[in-house]
């Protein structure tokens, strides 16, 4: 385990050489408050070394492990990190540490609670809810740290009016002919399209189809055979009311 201890230091023996890779270790005795008399501790952190010296007070991140030797238990108390007015000594330790500074402590708050408020708004997330956001995690920073008062409205920012969502377009009044309104769009314009060529009206269109185009396809017939059927129509005016088939 690694707990964070303010340790006096009582003696200590020059550095040593560990292994065949250069490193060393520093050992030396300390008292932890008023709870012992003095324990041996150890670290191999260069940067840590100078300011471990006899007198000393030294706010201390210990990792602390029991080990079996020819049939004996050890505690081994490992220094792997040094605080001086919160701050540590020689950059970060490698790997997650417990006893962090208040300084850490509060980051990782402030981003804890930025976390949940984020995640306590549903699905996405607009200009508009921003304020009330960081209000929500002013409220849940100041719950981590145990303030009593958290919910007090010291800690609440009043958001900003949401803004209005923008109005609907209106729609615009048709001005299809009668015989293509409410038929889809790219449909209209092939038929209307075609009616042209043809040089047909709308107008004479539904009088050849007996309905509107949409009434038509309500009826179950397709788009082709009301073209195929104005068209025929069409080409009897023109030969007088006769069908244009030659007849054997």
């Amino acid at each position: 385990m690694t707990e964070r201890r303010k340790l006096t230091v009582l003696e200590v023996k020059p550095p040593q050489k560990v292994g065949d890779k250069g490193a060393e270790k520093v050992e030396f005795r300390a008292k932890w408050e008023d709870k012992d008399s003095g324990l041996k501790y150890l670290t191999f952190r260069k940067p840590l070394f100078d300011a471990i010296k006899p007198g000393a007070v030294l706010d201390a991140e210990v990792e602390i492990k029991d080990r079996e030797f020819d049939g004996n238990i050890y505690t081994d108390r490992n220094v792997v990190q040094l605080y001086q007015e919160g701050r540590p000594l020689g950059g970060p330790t490698a790997g997650r540490q417990f006893g962090r500074s208040p300084e850490e402590r509060s980051s990782i708050e402030r981003q804890v609670a930025l976390k949940a408020s984020i995640e306590s708004v549903a699905t996405k997330i607009d200009d508009s809810q921003i304020e009330a956001i960081l209000a929500r995690a002013s409220i849940f920073a100041a719950f981590l740290a145990g303030d009593k008062e958290f919910a007090s409205p010291k800690w609440v920012v009043e958001p900003s009016p949401a803004k209005p969502a923008p109005a609907e377009p209106r729609a615009q009044p048709s001005e299809e002919s009668p015989f293509l309104v409410g038929v889809e769009a790219k449909t209209a314009k092939r038929v209307r399209d075609y009616l042209t060529r043809a040089t047909v009206s709308p107008k004479q269109a539904q009088e050849f189809l007996g309905c509107s185009l949409a009434e038509w396809f309500a009826l179950g017939k397709t788009e082709s055979t009301a073209i195929g059927q104005i068209g025929e129509r069409r080409q009897t005016e023109r030969n007088g009311g006769k069908h244009g088939n030659i007849e054997g």
